[in-house]
């Protein structure tokens, strides 16, 4: 849960990756920063790509504004 103020109701995690043509792809969301960070992990263990994952962390209500917005 986020701190109170803000208007989220809970956050995200979300594991974005972005290739060496400056392409990002929204890759997994996560409930919690743990898991987040350990499936970028797992990813960052494999064939060695120029590739960069990392997480960026959403409140739930941003996330869809940014749904609805988008889809309009």
């Amino acid at each position: 849960m986020t701190g109170a103020g803000n208007g989220a109701e809970f956050e995200v995690f979300e594991v974005w990756r972005r290739d060496d043509n400056g392409n990002r792809f929204l890759m997994a969301r996560h409930p919690d920063r743990a898991s987040a960070d350990a499936a970028v992990a797992a990813m960052e263990a494999g064939v060695q790509h120029k590739q960069l994952y990392y997480v960026v962390e959403q409140s739930r209500t941003e996330d869809l504004v940014r749904r609805s917005t988008s889809s309009a």
